[in-house]
């Protein structure tokens, strides 16, 4: 019986000796051979961040890919509704590709999200930073719910942020604790200018943002080899049209006229918090489906209001592809992984057909004359009336000359054609 009770002793001693190791061994993740493809792709990105295979993003990448995957899935699907948005503004800004993808870092691509500090829409903006960006919040509108302007401040915020670190990882630390957290670290770890040299000295939840996104960054461009298979929108949050209203706009009014559920109207539309456009004079955005352009046309604007057409994707259903391809010739194709084949084609200008030799020769152009027209690249939130007022051509010549309608209306990136 003692030597019994001395053994069960002896085996007790040995549980309370490993048990702490067995708790804190990190399981494997995944199996080697699919770890080391992980790995060998994901140190390929090319990216302005420096991208590292850590523990965190390994931890991120399985969250994704595994743990969480039909929640991936529901974000993927959100993709063509918001990710040419941000990438065309990008884009324009000259900043960055993978700023695109901070959005869904920060929500998961749930517009109306709204943090236990405030912080608000796609882009988790907190009030004071707002006011700074020039967004404007009442009790009708908060415009860091409107995807295209909270994007448009966003952006210009993580520029500014930028400019003062000189290093995207520190920037997007700073663009989520706050740059008196940021110079803490920056003091605490002597002088350190990289997110991973000041990692360990930031706050636990931004130790893991810049891993986060570069997670992310894999996971859009590789999703399909991993089974994942995108829980798309329904086609009508997905091709839409943008169009300028100066004056008040009822949606309740405007979807019974489109004969649209409000509720649909009003996703597309959250900055509007009372269901209202109210009237400004610096413009608002309404987005809408765009098969309802004509009655938008008929009933509430004209068609000169129209700034983004968003009605052609390159994400195939059956395929689940959401890439763009755009290269200056094509031994050199770059994947941009953007959802709009209008907006890829506006970044290093266009890839060239081989069945269109003009599109070949217009890749590289923004403006190109010949002898009778001048060909004008259609660039975010420009509308044909400023383009016809930009060149002293008057609308409806532009209208004909390019057979132009409320049926046929041009997209981003098209070139609009104008008489000399």
């Amino acid at each position: 019986m003692k030597l019994e009770l001395e053994k069960y002793c002896r085996y007790f001693l040995v549980l309370l000796i490993l048990l702490p190791q067995v708790i804190s061994a990190k399981p494997r993740r995944f199996d080697p051979e699919t770890d080391q493809m992980i790995k060998d792709r994901l140190l390929s990105l090319e990216s302005v961040i420096d991208v590292r295979y850590s523990d965190e993003v390994r931890d991120k990448l399985f969250f994704y890919l595994k743990k969480h995957k039909e929640a991936s899935e529901v974000t993927l699907g959100k993709l063509p509704m918001y990710l040419p948005i941000f990438a065309e503004l990008v884009r324009e800004k000259n900043l960055p590709k993978e700023l695109a993808y901070l959005p869904i870092v920060e929500t998961d691509l749930f517009v109306n999200a709204v943090s236990p500090v405030g912080a608000t829409g796609l882009w988790q903006i907190m009030k004071p930073t707002a006011e700074s960006l020039g967004l404007r919040m009442s009790r009708q509108v908060d415009e860091r719910k409107d995807p295209i302007k909270a994007t448009d401040a966003a952006l210009d915020y993580l520029a500014y942020l930028h400019a003062i670190y000189d290093d995207w990882g520190v920037a997007l630390a700073a663009y989520n604790c706050g740059m008196g957290n940021v110079n803490k670290a920056i003091s605490k770890s002597g002088g350190g200018n990289t997110f991973w040299q000041l990692k360990q000295y930031l706050p636990k939840e931004t130790q893991q943002y810049v891993p986060k996104l570069i997670a992310i960054m894999y996971m859009v461009k590789h999703y399909a080899d991993h089974g994942l298979k995108p829980k798309y929108e329904q086609d009508l949050l997905i091709h839409t049209t943008v169009a300028k209203v100066r004056y008040r706009i009822d949606l309740k009014e405007m979807a019974e006229k489109m004969d649209l559920d409000y509720g649909l109207l009003a996703r597309l539309n959250p900055s509007y918090s009372k269901g209202v456009i109210p009237i400004n004079g610096d413009d608002n955005y309404v987005i809408l489906p765009y098969c309802k352009l004509n009655i938008f046309v008929e009933e509430f604007g004209d068609i000169e209001n129209i700034v983004m057409t968003n009605s052609s994707f390159a994400h195939d259903k059956d395929t689940d592809l959401l890439y763009a391809y755009t290269a200056s010739d094509d031994a050199q194709r770059e994947e941009i992984l953007i959802a709009n084949v209008a907006y890829a084609n506006r970044r290093n200008n266009s890839l060239p057909s081989k069945e269109n030799p003009t599109d070949f020769y217009l890749k590289n152009a923004s403006i190109i004359n010949d002898r009778t027209y001048r060909y004008v690249k259609l660039s975010s939130r420009q509308s044909l009336r400023e383009i016809a007022n930009n060149y002293g051509v008057e609308l409806a010549t532009i209208m004909v000359e390019n057979n132009y309608s409320g049926e046929n209306l041009p997209r981003l990136g098209d070139m609009v054609k104008v008489p000399m």
